[in-house]
Parts: C-alpha cells; sequence; structure tokens
C-alpha cells in the first residue's frame, strides 16, 4: 500500500487583521523577518512556529504538518475564520485616545517609518486585545513614547501605562495628563517650533499644553533640522532646568500654581552686519521667511541691532540678492563673530557678522 503523504507545506496561510489598518510584521520564529504588511495578506509557509508583530505586542502560531494554524496566543488576540484551519483574524477592539487640552499631534502604533498619521484632538483607534499598544506624543523622538497594555477583553491595563504620570486609564479609554507652560521668545522675532506642531511656526510670547513625564523640544530656524533645544516635563509638570539641552539659548523657569506650571525663556544676542555684504539675506529656512534688505553699516556696539539671534545657536543665512564679491569661502565651523551662508547655488560660504554680541 502506498504510504500516506506527510506534506509539510508550503501551504497558503491568510492573515487577516480586519479593521486594523495599520502596519504589521510576520516572522519565523527565532529565524528571520518574512515581510510586513497592511491590510489582508495571504503567504506561503512552511509547517513551523510564527510570530506576526502588532504595535510593541507579539501574536505566536504554529503551523501543523497538515497546513492548520493552532496553538494561537494570547488567546484573544486572533481567531480563525469560521470552517477554515488556514484563514487568522485579528480580535480587533477599540479604544479611545484624549489629549484633553493637548492640541498638538500624537501618533497611534502601527503607523510605522513613512506611512506614520499624525493625529489631533479625541480620536477612536483600533487595537488587538491582549497586546502592548504605545502612542508617540510629539514624534519619534526618544521620551516622547506612552506604552501600555491592552488587555483580552480591549480594555486598558491601568498598572501598565508607562512613564507614569503621562497619561491615566479609565476602562478603553487613556486620557493625557497636561501641564500648562509659556514660551517667551522676548525679542527674538523669528519664529519657533514647540513639539507638537510640526512646521507650524508660532511668534510671540504664547501658552501651551503639554503632556507631563515626557521629553520634550523647541526648534529655532528651521523644520525637523538638529536646530532645537531638548528638555524634560516631569510627571508634576514642572520643567527640570539642568534637563535643558543648551542652558544659553534657553532658561526654564517653574512657576507657582495656579496657572502655568514653567515658562522657557529665549536668551538673545544682537548681531550687526558688517559692510561687507550689501544684498539682502534670509534667517534659517523657507519657513522662516524673515529678509533683510539694508546694508550693513559699521559702527558703535549700541546701535540698533540688524538681527536679534538665539544666544549660542548656529542657524544658515540664505543670501537672496548681493552685490558682494569678496566672501572667503569656509566648509565647516563657525565662530561668534561667524555664520554660515547658502548662496544661490547652495555653496557653504563665510560672512563676517561684527560686532556679535
Amino acid at each position: 500500500m502506498p504510504k500516506k503523504s506527510t506534506s509539510t507545506g508550503p501551504f497558503s496561510i491568510t492573515i487577516d487583521p480586519g479593521c486594523y489598518t495599520g502596519v504589521y510584521q510576520v516572522w519565523e520564529q527565532n529565524v528571520a523577518k518574512l515581510g510586513a504588511a497592511a491590510g489582508m495578506w495571504t503567504l506561503r509557509l512552511e509547517a513551523g512556529k510564527y510570530e506576526i508583530l502588532v504595535a510593541a505586542g507579539t501574536i505566536s502560531f504554529s503551523i501543523s504538518a497538515t497546513g492548520a494554524i493552532q496553538n494561537v496566543t494570547p488567546s484573544n488576540s486572533a481567531f480563525l475564520a469560521p470552517e477554515t484551519k488556514d484563514h487568522l483574524i485579528f480580535g480587533n477592539s477599540k479604544i479611545v485616545i484624549d489629549p484633553d487640552v493637548y492640541d498638538g499631534t500624537y501618533y497611534p502604533a502601527g503607523n510605522d517609518g513613512d506611512t506614520m498619521i499624525p493625529l489631533r484632538g479625541r480620536k477612536t483607534i483600533v487595537v488587538v486585545p491582549g497586546l502592548k499598544w504605545y502612542v508617540w506624543v510629539y514624534g519619534r523622538y526618544g521620551g516622547t513614547q506612552i506604552l501600555f497594555d491592552v488587555d483580552a477583553r480591549g480594555r486598558i491595563v491601568a498598572s501598565s501605562v508607562t512613564p507614569t504620570g503621562s497619561a491615566v486609564a479609565d476602562g478603553s479609554r487613556l486620557l493625557l495628563q497636561t501641564t500648562a507652560i509659556i514660551v517667551d521668545p522676548t525679542d527674538f522675532t523669528s519664529g519657533y517650533i514647540l513639539a507638537g506642531h510640526y512646521c507650524e511656526p508660532s511668534n510671540g510670547k504664547l501658552e501651551f499644553a503639554l503632556i507631563k513625564a515626557l521629553t520634550c523640544y523647541i526648534e529655532f530656524y528651521g523644520c525637523g533640522s538638529t536646530h532645537e533645544v531638548v528638555f524634560e516635563v516631569d510627571s508634576n509638570g514642572a520643567i527640570n532646568p539642568r534637563s535643558v539641552s543648551n542652558r544659553q539659548a534657553v532658561t526654564a523657569v517653574n512657576l507657582s500654581v495656579p496657572g502655568p506650571s514653567a515658562k522657557l525663556v529665549v536668551n538673545t544676542q544682537p548681531v550687526f552686519v558688517s559692510t561687507d555684504f550689501t544684498g539682502r539675506y534670509r534667517i534659517g529656512s523657507r519657513y522662516f521667511q524673515k529678509a533683510v534688505s539694508k546694508p550693513g553699516k559699521k559702527g558703535r556696539k549700541d546701535r540698533t541691532p540688524d538681527l536679534v539671534m538665539v544666544k549660542n545657536f548656529g542657524t544658515i543665512i540664505s543670501i537672496i540678492e548681493t552685490a558682494t564679491v569678496d566672501i572667503t569661502p569656509l566648509q565647516t565651523g563657525m565662530s561668534p563673530a561667524e555664520a554660515l551662508v547658502q548662496d544661490a547655488d547652495g555653496g557653504i560660504q563665510k560672512f563676517d557678522f561684527a560686532y556679535s554680541g
């Protein structure tokens, strides 16, 4: 008699995320990543053990020698479609992200890489029960992630929320914990961007809501550049002055309640343009269209400055029009009396700022 087949595949296996629209990854357990997808995915798998990575959690399953999906854990995270053995469906639930008065952006788990979609305001999102989840606040910077577990019933486990003080769980609702701070740019008028307001420059003294217990930042001169000052907001809403990454540029002052819990003060220095330059120039990136057209004049330090810039902080000055012909090339570096200049052809050159503070 012929022997009965003991095939180990490959078998057609379908992963069905249902109404979960985020990204997930499929791995052969302890071996290699097989790929990533959003939406339903049918792939060819041998008998063995596999994992599906969703957010910060993992769904484990095995495939038998006959091509049947078995041993799904956590048990409520996914289930077999009725009357099938090879179609795995996520056991989705819904939770609410409530940012309270914080009006900036946040990014729920599943939006990986360039597909990240920023959200604002109170939103309902789809999660997979039994897994660890996260929300990026401000963007994918270190210290801006809130982690939490979703139990088998689709409720947020209150004791799992980290960092402590950043949010509280109320059933299936995650309520972000906010604090008010003031940004005081003093006489700096070229605009700034506070975390969570990407490429949305603000001007003047304003009050903002931030999330407690997270690392935050403020940007000057550009959008998404390295021109930023990082600081930490603690679980009480205060800013640790020693956490400010550039304390010459920005000073943190904690205030007495009631009212805003802290203030960020921008420290500035006057800059006087040399007579060597007689054209027009612009401060920072295209998001900060501050053009200056008057020619520089050598003179006393007490005259009105041509520019007010953030102290101990580099930027790029873009030449718009120039009658200057003698500009010494400079590839790297900056001293207190110099700034980098980008000409119309994109070349980096040296430009002398006389009498900088």
